[in-house]
């Protein structure tokens, strides 16, 4: 036994020699652990398991040396290539598995425990004091009933608030006009009609309705316009009003082809019209009207004549579903598929919203999912990547946008948003309607930074509406008129349930307006979306309706970003999923497989192929591993890796916080500016070169189960990373703590997440950079902004907005507030 021990000591030590002691191990503590290792292998009983038949650890009654060192070579190397896996976890999964050395090749992977994530709680000390209660949202402050009104597709008159309204008018009529898409951009009205008011007038009012979308405006001294060519004309009293088509020539010439550059010019001159005008009356009262006009601009009107009223008495812009005989007609000629669930999909989702802040700030409504529609909510939803547009592309595409064509603005070849493979398209081939609504035009999630739509995208399309909601001047904060915006979004959803009740329905909706800058304003829409989900319930909507309710990330704005559980809730929005009573009853296997994936590792991917399940959910179809559906088991092991998470996003990570002055760190931040500037680069004309100002904080990120702990370097040239000693592994709320002499892990990189504010922007960055200290090399591997940026790119937006995180313009307006 003692030649055996002396020669596995020996051989095992000279193999080891090169990999151990370039880390600095003293002979001494080599010499434990080749023995600890040693004792390891040759006897079973230690790895609390039975022994083999034929153990294979021994050969022809002699003990292989060669099964030893190749294990422990073998090991180290992954270590090297694999960063989550450190060497003890390997030797702990090995014991409770009973594994020999022998039996573990590089091809078989151990089995992982799975992603674990810090428990966060709804209030604590450190963030409790940025939520605060929100005074009552007050649409109609004055009192004042609606003139007008859509009920059941059909337009009616308070009476009695139009008497009291006419006292000041002489005639009074109201003008009708439909509102329409001309591209993602522009909109367009058409089909005016006019009715005269008087006192025999009925309140029910006989428009044509033909669309979606709709306004009308009340009042009197009509006065008639001629759209030709994109040129407004003033058609009667031309002696009075500007005259625009005098700057045709200048403002239409050939070095003039950009429309959006036409309208600001023409703009530009009514403005210098204005202050030429003089004092007269007449004058004035025509300025007024210029003013009125201008909105018009935005609008393609191809030779259409409209009226305008110069006193307006009441004017407002409406929504509802106009059913599509298109649509009814796809419908019977695509019937459902043997494949097909047929489920209808109803999908709502907040800005900004993490899980806690759904809970926070819409208790009534997450209480009346939980407790009486039994929706599922998945405590281990993850994004993948930063932003709304990282959140949503993935959920309906199945892929991220760097694996999807270039859709992206001013590149050199750029598709439009149409080559996506939206997951509505394949809904649309089964016969199933289709909408999608956003309620910020400004900054959609196809819009913002992509090319938007060539096409509309789906049968219904929000868009046109709230884009003229922004050119107006009834776009008051977070009130249409004297109703709530996240109302009218509803209101919309609900009536394309009831127009489209007996046909096979999509729907998707994202709302912004209420917690993208701040979550405490989501308060506002417990009570609305508490009675939209009783309504739904009551009238039947959600018998075959599979609810989805989800958030696109967690805060990435504001103070509450830059505490830890800030960080970690921005990871970790809100995902939940309601499916019909009757259906889980026919599929109880669906049902238990949704409730036992709510605590695993999902992410958008998952919600896809789910989505793509109800179609086809009966062929048996195989899905990407990282993208598993909900309805199918999903592996309670996952890791980021695995799942698509870069180590940016993960939150089954280890954060430990390290002195902002260590030199590893300071290189990192560096690397993160040196980043920002290389994109601003080809734009140093216009975007400032930024400069580390202040390091705020700086963590090492490690997998949870990779238990390592990074103390520095050990060597001048600060290539050698040093690590502790002490290893905490949680199993099964079983807090097992083991003291070694040694630490077997070689690795040559590690996980820096670096906080900084840059100069001159006071911009805050957060980052991951990988360290090599191997090549001595920083690799940027995530990098996101956590505070708002205001105006600060203005001069880039229409260039590159793609980088308007990024760039600081060195031309920044007065009065710039420090962000």
């Amino acid at each position: 036994m003692l030649s055996l021990l002396y020669r596995v000591l020996h051989k095992a030590r000279i193999k080891m020699r090169r990999k151990i002691g370039q880390y600095g191990m003293t002979p001494f503590v080599t010499f434990l652990a080749i023995v600890a290792l040693t004792i390891y292998a040759v006897y079973p009983s230690l790895r609390d398991t039975t022994v083999r038949d034929k153990p294979a650890t021994f050969r022809n009654n002699r003990f292989d040396i060669r099964q030893v060192t190749h294990a422990i070579t073998t090991t180290t190397e992954d270590v090297f290539k694999k960063g989550h896996e450190g060497f003890l976890k390997k030797l702990l999964l090995r014991k409770r598995q009973g594994q020999s050395m022998e039996g573990h090749s590089k091809k078989e992977e151990p089995q992982h425990s799975g992603c674990r994530r810090p428990e966060l709680e709804l209030y604590t000390p450190e963030i409790e004091h940025w939520f605060h209660e929100v005074d009552p949202l007050k649409c109609d402050e004055d009192g004042r009933r609606e003139l007008i009104y859509f009920q059941n597709d059909v337009i009616k008159m308070d009476l009695d608030v139009l008497q009291e309204m006419r006292k000041d008018f002489d005639e009074f009529i109201c003008i009708f006009r439909s509102l329409y898409r001309r591209d993602e951009d522009y909109t367009h009205f058409d089909h005016e009609q006019i009715i005269n008011i008087t006192d025999s007038t009925k309140a029910v009012m006989d428009f044509n309705i033909d669309t979606d979308f709709f306004e009308i405006t009340c009042g009197e001294n009509p006065r008639h316009h001629d759209y030709t060519d994109g040129y407004l004309y003033n058609v009667p009293n031309t002696d009075s009003s500007k005259n625009v088509t005098e700057t045709a020539d200048t403002l239409f010439g050939d070095d003039q082809d950009n429309e959006t550059k036409i309208l600001r010019n023409l703009l530009e001159r009514s403005d210098r019209d204005e202050d030429d005008a003089g004092d007269e009356e007449e004058d004035n009262d025509d300025d007024d009207y210029s003013i009125r006009y201008r909105r018009y601009n935005y609008h393609d009107y191809d030779d259409y004549d409209y009226t305008s009223l110069r006193d307006v008495a009441y004017e407002m812009l409406y929504s509802h579903i106009h059913p599509k005989p298109t649509v009814f007609d796809d419908a019977k000629t695509k019937p459902l598929t043997e494949t097909s669930l047929g489920l209808n999909v109803l999908m709502f989702g907040f800005d900004s919203t993490s899980r806690l802040n759904f809970i926070r700030k819409l208790p009534k409504t997450y209480k009346y999912m939980t407790e009486i529609l039994g929706s599922v909510v998945l405590t281990g939803y993850n994004i993948i990547g930063d932003a709304t547009t990282a959140a949503l592309i993935p959920m309906l595409t199945g892929q991220t946008e760097m694996e999807l064509p270039e859709v992206r603005k001013n590149q050199d070849i750029s598709h439009s948003v149409d080559i996506y493979p939206l997951v509505w398209k394949e809904f649309k081939k089964n016969g199933y309607a289709t909408l999608f609504a956003e309620d910020q035009p400004t900054m959609s999630v196809f819009n913002l930074r992509l090319n938007g739509f060539d096409k509309q995208p789906t049968d219904h399309y929000m868009r046109p509406f709230w884009l003229e909601v922004s050119y107006s001047e009834l776009d008051k904060g977070r009130c249409l008129g004297s109703k709530p915006k996240h109302d009218v979004m509803l209101d919309y959803l609900k009536d394309f349930q009831e127009k489209y009740k007996d046909l096979r329905r999509f729907s998707f909706g994202f709302f912004s307006d209420l917690s993208h800058g701040d979550i405490n304003p989501l308060a506002y829409a417990d009570d609305s979306m508490l009675q939209f989900l009783q309504s739904l319930y009551r009238e039947g909507y959600l018998k075959n309706t599979m609810l989805i309710l989800f958030g696109d990330h967690g805060a990435r704005y504001g103070k509450i970003r830059s505490t830890f559980q800030g960080r970690l809730e921005e990871r970790l929005p809100f995902m939940s999923i309601t499916l019909p009573t009757e259906f889980q009853k026919e599929y109880p296997e669906i049902a238990q497989n949704l409730q036992s994936n709510a605590a695993k590792l999902t992410t958008p991917f998952n919600i896809h192929s789910t989505l793509l399940d109800i179609l086809n959910y009966k062929s048996g179809i195989a899905y990407p591993y990282r993208g598993q559906s909900l309805f199918r088991e999903i592996p309670g092991n996952m890791t980021c890796t695995e799942a698509g998470i870069d180590t940016h996003w993960c939150t089954c990570m280890e954060w430990e916080e390290l002195d902002t002055s260590q030199d590893h760190v300071v290189q990192a931040s560096k690397a993160v500016v040196d980043f920002i500037n290389e994109q601003t680069l080809p734009y140093r004309s216009l975007c400032s070169q930024l400069d580390v100002g202040t390091i705020k904080r700086a963590d090492l990120v490690t997998a949870n189960e990779q238990v390592l702990r990074f103390n520095g370097t050990r060597d001048e040239d600060q290539r050698l990373p040093r690590f502790g000693h002490e290893v905490h592994v949680k199993k099964a709320d079983i807090q097992v703590h083991i003291t070694f002499y040694f630490i077997l892990v070689c690795t040559e990189t590690i996980h820096f997440q670096v906080i900084i504010e840059t100069s001159p922007s006071n911009g805050l960055l957060e980052a991951t950079v990988t360290v090599s200290f191997e090549h001595q090399s920083y690799t940027l591997q995530g990098i996101s902004r956590i505070n708002k940026y205001g105006d600060q790119p203005h001069c880039i937006m229409d260039l590159n907005p793609n980088i308007r995180q990024f760039c600081y313009c060195k031309s920044q307006p007065a009065l710039r507030k420090k962000r």
